[in-house]
């Protein structure tokens, strides 16, 4: 039994995975269109 997002798919095959935060080693998020969400684009820098 997998972990499941909201939409029903799981989360811990296929597809890129996290590899740091909360969610390092599940799948990442879709959007809306079906395309693989990217990292943001500030991941990892200080806060201002």
């Amino acid at each position: 039994m997998g972990i499941f997002d909201r939409n029903g798919n799981d989360r811990t095959k296929d597809g890129p995975k996290v590899k740091t935060g909360p969610n390092a080693g599940l799948s990442r998020a879709k959007n809306a269109d079906g395309r693989w969400r990217e990292k943001r684009d500030d991941a990892g820098k200080p806060r201002k």
